[in-house]
């Protein structure tokens, strides 16, 4: 077991980013946030067995992570009001055991849009909790979305930085080495769940058929959709769906007027998180709009830099 370590944790509404040093190295990892209430019997009306996946938190008893998606008439969606608060020891029991750790120190992560309300909650939820019948307790930094990224691209004094998420869009202005509250805001219901249902829009209109949230990432990735074990090509609309939201991401954030004028002289714009894979390479050159080399794990990456910091390491 991997004892007294730092652990930095990334808790999005699609997936969950963490990292921790192993043999010298930081070591980044994800897995869905998926988490599937559990009881007697499954889909098709057989017994559940038990098995060393089956979580049992609070009285009731869950899968989490790619166990869960086997059971999806019985997630729980992430956009459940609290979700994060509600499960967030589950989530961090599934590292625990994946990784056989146990840490001293946990970072955590919470949209600007919530930080200030779930703060101190989401602290206290995480610090002790028991899961699966064990007691577990660390300390907890809860760090807002977007300052791991701007530690990561090296803590430039006056920057914007965009983390295009699942469901959430989190726009952290720095100005002189500091986070300016009044440039800093959240975005709900634009993140990658935005683009991702036009392609499923486009694929039920053109060919009537019901694709998943994770059957549409696949078509904005290849550009390419399956049917019948045929590869049909999509590049030019996956392409225009691209600069489609693009633009709506930008016109969204730059509605803020104030914002507006600083995004002109800033010193850089860098965008991450997982929505980075899905933005226009020509309005990211069009805005000079920086993209780091692994955008999904940049929050992940630089909260573990500050981590260090604070633990003196």
């Amino acid at each position: 077991m991997k004892e007294n370590i730092l652990l930095a944790t990334d808790i999005g509404y699609g997936d969950t980013k963490y990292g921790f040093l192993e043999d010298g190295k930081l070591t980044v990892k994800k897995f869905p946030t998926a988490i599937a209430r559990v009881t007697g019997r499954d889909s098709f009306g057989d017994y559940i067995e038990e098995d060393n996946e089956l979580i049992a938190y609070q009285g009731k008893n869950y899968y989490v992570g790619s166990k869960a998606l086997n059971y999806p008439d019985r997630l729980i969606p992430t956009r459940t009001p609290d979700f994060n608060l509600t499960y967030s020891p589950l989530i961090l029991y599934k590292i625990f055991k994946q990784e056989d750790l146990k840490p001293r120190m946990v970072s955590l992560s919470l949209s600007i849009g919530e930080f200030k309300r779930k703060k101190e909650s989401m602290k206290k939820i995480c610090s002790k909790f028991f899961v699966n019948g064990e007691y577990f307790e660390q300390e907890i930094f809860v760090f807002p979305q977007g300052i791991g990224i701007w530690k990561v691209a090296g803590s430039p004094q006056n920057a914007i930085i965009i983390d295009i998420g699942h469901n959430t869009v989190d726009v952290l202005s720095i100005k002189s080495g500091a986070p300016d509250r009044e440039l800093s805001f959240g975005i709900d219901n634009m993140g990658t769940s935005n683009i991702a249902t036009e392609i499923r829009n486009f694929i039920f209109q053109k060919f009537n058929e019901l694709i998943t949230e994770h059957e549409a990432k696949e078509i904005l990735s290849t550009g390419k959709f399956m049917l019948y074990r045929k590869e049909i090509p999509l590049t030019e609309m996956v392409e225009d769906l691209k600069k489609e939201y693009s633009e709506k991401v930008l016109n969204s954030i730059l509605q803020h007027t104030s914002l507006k004028e600083f995004f002109k002289r800033a010193e850089k714009v860098i965008l991450a998180g997982g929505g980075a894979y899905f933005f226009s390479k020509e309005t990211q050159k069009e805005y000079g709009i920086e993209i780091p080399p692994r955008p999904e794990f940049a929050n992940t990456e630089g909260f573990f830099q500050i981590l260090s910091e604070i633990s003196g390491g």
